[in-house]
């Protein structure tokens, strides 16, 4: 069986991040949330400006400089002409460009292929351009990114180009306030339809076998509209915004096309990773393990950027016992594990009960709350090979709380409690009890216990298959009776 596999979550832009947007504008006091990373001003003289598109990085015989292509700006009346790369196009204020291709020079003789879109905020009397991220050329994509490598390419010849991002979304320029709730809806409208034509594509072709498809669209949008949902006082949800109940009313009319198009032989399995839950208050496990005396900084973090205390970059690991890690983990500063361990494996047991006991008498002095609900120790959640790789505490956060921005990059904000005030306000990476995944089928299963490494045994039993010895789920019962 050919498997054909094209870019998922964690692919790169060219940039080589999972996404960087570029704002233009002859006011960035207009954009203050903007980073500079991704804001450009433009000098608009008698409505016209030039101004240029960054790209990958390029290492030279001189070091490594980055890549640009010239764009020229031009305001006629209300509208705006953008020429780039050999493309010119005419955009009216909130409206998106089509796909636009852009090539830039990255060596002699040697060029990346990029796509993009544009989206005009305003033209006048303050400029505001809005592009997405440098995501790869399907057509031509840099390196290999699907498997075969030439389906990628394939696919875009039959449905015409698509996102190629790991996650294009654009959820940061949302949280950046460089695009507007609407442009992010219509943005992730525009990436579903996508879905729905490449599900078709291989739909049409399938014969025998599984036929597996991700749909995640879903998640972007209650990570950014959760706030917007009416909530009662135990944060459970009463009605759902539009934008979320559109989506999902959107996906329930696509089974419905799929269950029709089905034959009567053909199992169906919908299966969700987690739910949702509100995400109000960031709780900072470094900042809380520096406040309990289990880490040492050399500096304070007051007044830093993110980047400034990521990495670690402030820790003092001589008198650091602990550090937190991700979104959900707990390490000890453990010798002959840490490059600068001082935790002896001896205290090490001691150590993590110790911390333990400490967070669970942490409460929110604003609402007498728990921000941890879940404490686990490695032994009671991990085993195999990489059992000494495992975190030694793993944490979820209890609903209304998740680990700070800071925390996931190895940072450390200034308080350990504070509001979540980005659109991004609803999450999952939090105690897993609180946001229970679902499963539906066309098929009667027992799904009372059901887990999600249930799933490939459940599937390969349906094939008549027999799940290897190194698989840890079960295959799912059919119920007897209705």
């Amino acid at each position: 069986m050919c498997i054909r596999d094209s870019s998922g979550l964690g692919v790169p832009g060219i940039r080589g991040t999972l996404g960087r947007y570029s704002f233009y504008t002859n006011a960035p006091a207009s954009a203050p949330d903007v980073p500079p990373e991704s804001l450009t001003e433009v000098d608009l003289i008698d409505g016209r400006a030039q101004t240029i598109v960054r790209g990958p990085s390029v290492r030279g015989m001189t070091g490594t400089k980055e890549a640009t292509i010239p764009m020229t700006l031009k305001l006629v009346g209300e509208r705006a002409e953008v020429s780039v790369s050999g493309n010119s196009l005419t955009l009216a204020p909130g409206e998106w460009s089509d796909w636009v291709r852009l090539e830039f020079s990255v060596g002699p003789l040697k060029k990346i292929t990029s796509i993009v879109k544009f989206y005009l905020l305003q033209s006048r009397p303050e400029f505001k351009l809005y592009m997405t991220s440098l995501e790869p050329d399907p057509l031509d994509p840099a390196v290999p990114m699907a498997s075969p490598a030439e389906y990628a390419a394939d696919l875009a010849r039959k449905i015409g180009l698509y996102h190629t991002l790991g996650m294009p979304e654009d959820t940061k320029a949302l949280n950046d306030n460089a695009i507007t709730p609407e442009m992010f809806a219509q943005q992730c409208g525009e990436i579903t339809e996508e879905r729905f034509s490449m599900f078709w594509h291989e739909f049409e072709k399938f014969e025998d076998g599984v036929l597996a498809f991700v749909f995640d669209t879903s998640d972007r949008i209650q990570h950014m509209f959760w706030r917007d949902n009416k909530m009662d006082e135990n944060l459970s949800v009463v009605q759902l915004t539009p934008y979320i109940r559109d989506h999902y009313i959107l996906m329930d009319a696509f089974l419905g096309r799929l269950l029709d198009r089905m034959g009567p032989d053909t199992a169906l399995i919908v299966v969700s990773d987690h739910g949702f839950t509100s995400f109000n208050t960031c709780f900072d496990l470094n900042a809380w393990l520096v406040e309990e005396g289990f880490m040492t900084l050399t500096r304070t973090p007051a007044g830093l950027s993110d980047d400034e205390v990521a990495l670690y970059r402030l820790v003092d690991w001589s008198n650091t016992m602990a550090y937190g890690c991700g979104f959900t983990s707990l390490y000890l500063n453990l010798k002959g594990r840490e490059g600068n361990g001082i935790v002896a494996p001896s205290e090490a047991d001691r150590l993590t009960r110790k911390i333990a006991d400490r967070i669970r008498q942490y409460k929110d002095a604003r609402t007498g709350n728990s921000p941890v609900d879940l404490l686990a120790r490695r032994e009671d959640i991990y085993s195999g090979p990489e059992f000494e790789n495992a975190p030694d505490m793993v944490l979820g956060t209890a609903p209304g709380y998740r680990m700070s921005w800071q925390t996931p990059i190895g940072g450390v904000a200034e308080n350990v409690l504070s509001r979540n005030e980005r659109h991004w306000a609803g999450d999952h990476i939090v105690d897993p009890a609180t946001v229970p995944g679902t499963i539906m089928s066309n098929i009667a299963f027992e799904v009372d216990n059901a887990r999600v490494i249930d799933v490939a045994p459940t599937t390969l039993a349906l094939l008549g298959l027999q799940a290897g010895e190194d698989c840890d789920g079960q295959p799912l019962s059919v119920r007897k009776s209705l």
